[in-house]
């Protein structure tokens, strides 16, 4: 009996026991029994055998984070493990890999501060995305070369002022461009024809058409006009197939969106060009007409090459890049837009089904819900009873909550990507200082080192 008694003290003096670790010259006292809480392994198993205990000093000592570790002694205690806010969550992961606390121990409270690394690192791996392309294709030219110095120039617009000044005119062409997409149809700017030559009979077909198909199709673009969009045209096409022809990698060229969208826009524009020219046989086909000026709407696209004001405008690439991260967000908003609005709309059809209103359509009230939630209001439809007044004051206000929730999303993405970019490009602005005054000190080391040989010489 006395020997049981005597093991059971023994044991709890054992558990109750100080353990002393000195984290770093930090030093921390704690119970065994506090100890033997910890998730991991290696400070629950601790003994005089471990490779970490100071038998002079009868203490255990970690070159770790002593700070840190006060949190691990804390979830100890607790069994919650909370992240400091001053401290940089990637190192204190790699704190609770090495003590063997898990991610799962981590309270609720921090869940946003622990997971907000993992969605800094994204948008830096997408922002240097770009960068790593351009250092990746350049590895394989010659920086001395003509190849190299032409790639540069198109590719990265501050490299030199020849480059500015390339970038400041293929950008004023684009400008000068989507001014003539919107002159080309306008009466004043079109005159009568020299590209084609019109029968009689053609003319008349156009009789009882629209006053815009008829000027469209029996006029052409003032000369001067035509002559400007198409040098444009020329700008455009030459710089892409120089820049295809010089690219050193010829995969990773077409696989950006805006290479691809331009090459889109060239094709585009030199058809609705050439098409100019063969008006007279399209005229005569219903069809052909349509397929010409689906054509020539379609030559809007080249509105798109102003996209490649990100290479210049930090903002603008920000921007986009903020849209794509929100896609899913967008998608989710598109797809409760429809849904909400299919459902007023089918309400209020069958609300306003004994109204006389002239309104007999699924489809007209479901096009009401849209401009209504929209707050767009164009008046043309609207319920005509009580009922059906409630019934668009809650689409109204449904519309308006429905659509602005997304937008906190794609700020919250943009002033992420916004931020993040603009600390990129501190750093980068850092570290071509740092390579220059290295160059220098470099330099001057080596002119001083000529002349001491030089004297020494003589």
């Amino acid at each position: 009996m006395d020997k049981h008694l005597s093991s059971q003290i023994s044991t709890t003096d054992n558990i109750d026991s100080k353990v002393v670790f000195n984290i770093r010259g930090s030093r921390f006292e704690t119970l065994k029994s506090t100890l033997s809480k910890a998730p991991g392994k290696k400070l629950k198993n601790l003994d005089e055998n471990s490779e970490f205990y100071d038998d002079e000093k009868k203490e255990y000592y970690f070159d770790r984070d002593p700070e840190i570790f006060n949190y691990v002694l804390n979830m100890c205690n607790t069994g919650l493990l909370h992240i400091p806010k001053h401290i940089c969550t990637s190192l204190f992961r790699t704190e609770m890999e090495f003590w063997g606390v898990p991610s799962t121990m981590i309270s609720t409270c921090c869940w946003r501060t622990y997971f907000q690394v993992d969605e800094e690192a994204k948008v830096i791996d997408d922002l240097q995305k770009t960068d790593g392309q351009v250092n990746e294709m350049s590895l394989s030219l010659d920086k001395d070369s003509l190849r190299y110095k032409l790639w540069i120039s198109i590719e990265s617009p501050e490299s030199s002022l020849a480059a500015k000044i390339w970038y400041v005119f293929y950008m004023a062409s684009v400008l000068v461009s989507s001014i003539i997409l919107c002159l080309w149809s306008m009466e004043e700017f079109r005159t009568e024809h020299y590209l084609n030559t019109f029968t009689t009979d053609t003319v008349t077909q156009f009789e009882n058409s629209s006053e815009k198909w008829a000027r469209l199709m029996l006029t052409d673009p003032i000369l001067s006009l035509l002559v400007i969009d198409t040098l444009c045209m020329i700008t455009f096409t030459l710089e892409f197939v120089i820049y295809f022809a010089i690219c050193p990698r010829k995969d990773i060229f077409l696989k950006r969106p805006i290479n691809i969208a331009t090459f889109v826009v060239i094709i585009i524009m030199w058809m609705g060009f050439f098409m100019e020219f063969v008006k007279q046989e399209m005229a005569t086909s219903p069809t052909a007409r349509h397929f010409f000026f689906t054509c020539k709407a379609l030559t809007m696209t080249r509105l798109l090459l102003f996209l490649r004001l990100g290479n210049q405008f930090r903002a603008l690439r920000v921007l986009l890049k903020s849209i794509r991260a929100s896609l899913l967000e967008l998608l989710l908003m598109i797809l409760t837009f429809a849904i909400t609005a299919l459902i007023f709309g089918n309400m209020l059809f069958f609300v306003q089904l004994e109204a006389k209103d002239g309104n007999d359509s699924f489809f007209i009230w479901v096009w009401w819900a849209i401009i209504t939630m929209t707050t767009v209001g164009y008046g043309d439809f609207f319920p005509t009873i009580l009922l059906g007044y409630v019934v668009g004051v809650v689409c109204a206000v449904s519309g308006v909550v429905i659509l602005s929730m997304p937008i906190a999303v794609i700020s919250s993405n943009f002033s992420a990507y916004y931020s993040l970019s603009k600390e990129k490009g501190r750093m980068a602005k850092m570290r071509r200082r740092e390579l220059r005054r290295n160059s220098l000190v470099a330099d001057s080391c080596d002119i001083s080192e000529q002349m001491s040989q030089k004297s020494g010489s003589g």
